[in-house]
């Protein structure tokens, strides 16, 4: 048993080192592969600055050539006004002294007057060039260029091998095995005395019949038969006789006249009435809360007036007012649409919009409202719509109209 496990134990760290060694390979791979691809970065990097260094070489040389050109052609100037200025310069200072010299001495021996000053002599030639000046002072340091790119990005090295599994602990040591009791043994008791064998036994009687069993399941219903052919139709029979009209009854006696009614309120000659329907054009409203004005008249009387979507009252009563709109608007939460009598809100229509995308359906997407209010002279009634910026003027669905139900009292 030692023996395997000393074997088990060198096959773990044969395996394990073999693992070891593919790890550092791989690592070592890894960090090569690395270090190539930064090298060939800086590389790239380093060409790239060596050409734009050359390029600046070139142009500092140009520079340089253009500049010393310059300057050898102005020192060769320089050099011929001197080589002219020089002899000159001599010949003036000469000539100056002997002046100079002559005045002296005719001021020294002669006592006439002092004469005119003369003109002011022509200005001398220019000095020769001063020493060359200092260096001036060292210039700041310029801006840091811009940071490179970054490079690129390495891959992803692969996982390590799993690590060898720990070796399994040998079992503990068995303790002693007790000792084996001894086995217990009983006492045999004696056998004992056959006895005389029995007489036989008489036949026994036969029992009695059993109940009857319980009653089976029914069977399967047989196949319907054929149905039998239609009889024939009987004769029709034969109409009576119309039978003998009887007397007529005698005439009863006449009734009492009852007494005479109340005189009613006179009755109204349904004049004043107007009706107005959609123009069949579909609205689309960006200002909600405006009054809608696309009507034509079906139906007018005399006694009212159509304006610009509001009717004008002419003879003051009780009026039952009505309107109905055919209305689609998916970005509205409610559909409604209000009676106004002037500037105020009469009556109101409401429903929420119970189902989108139907487009233009009167049996989903209409509302009425009518009732009776009173008005007078001067008056005017009007549709708005609150809510809902998208209708249908469709003649059929959408109507708004009055009609007067009973006039003023005088």
């Amino acid at each position: 048993m030692n023996q395997q496990g000393k074997t088990r134990a060198r096959l773990y760290a044969e395996n394990f080192g073999i693992a070891m060694a593919a790890l550092y390979i791989i690592l070592t791979t890894v960090f090569m592969v690395t270090l190539y691809r930064v090298a060939v970065a800086q590389t790239a990097q380093i060409h790239s600055l060596e050409s734009v260094t050359g390029e600046l070489a070139d142009r500092v040389r140009m520079l340089e050539n253009s500049f010393t050109a310059q300057t050898s052609r102005q020192e060769s100037v320089g050099e011929t006004e001197e080589k002219f200025k020089r002899p000159n310069d001599k010949l003036a200072l000469a000539d100056a002294l002997e002046q100079e010299r002559e005045k002296r001495q005719i001021e020294g021996s002669c006592t006439c007057p002092k004469g005119r000053r003369g003109k002011k002599g022509k200005k001398g030639h220019k000095g020769d060039q001063g020493p060359k000046g200092e260096h001036g002072q060292k210039g700041e340091p310029g801006l840091d260029g811009p940071r490179g790119p970054t490079g690129v990005e390495g891959p992803q090295g692969k996982a390590g091998p799993q690590g060898i599994k720990g070796l399994r602990g040998d079992p503990g040591v068995a303790g002693p095995q007790g000792d084996k009791g001894e086995p217990g043994k009983g006492l045999k008791g004696d056998r004992g005395i056959q006895g005389p064998k029995g007489d036989e036994g008489s036949e026994g009687l036969r029992g009695e019949r059993g109940a009857p069993g319980d009653k089976g399941d029914p069977g399967v219903d047989g196949p319907k038969g054929n149905a039998g052919a239609n009889g024939s139709q009987g004769q029709k029979g034969i109409k009576g006789e119309t039978g003998v009209s009887g007397l007529p009854g005698a005439k009863g006696l006449p009734g009492v006249d009852g007494s005479k009614g109340e005189k009613g309120m006179p009755g109204t000659s349904m004049t004043e009435s107007i009706h107005l329907v959609g123009d069949g054009t579909r609205i689309n409203n960006p200002i909600s809360r405006r009054t809608v004005n696309n009507w034509q008249v079906r139906h007018k009387s005399d006694g009212l007036m159509y304006s610009k979507g509001a009717v004008h009252i002419r003879k003051a009563g009780y009026y039952y007012v009505y309107s109905q709109m055919y209305y689609h608007d998916e970005t509205a939460y409610q559909m409604a649409h209000q009676l106004y009598v002037n500037a105020h809100k009469f009556m109101q229509s409401r429903s929420t919009v119970a189902n989108k995308g139907r487009g233009y359906n009167p049996g989903y997407n209409t509302n009425y409202n009518g009732g009776i209010v009173f008005l007078n002279v001067s008056d005017y009634i009007s549709v708005r719509t609150p809510f809902s910026r998208y209708y249908s003027m469709d003649p059929e669905y959408s109507y708004f109209g009055a009609f007067m139900i009973h006039p003023a009292q005088i």
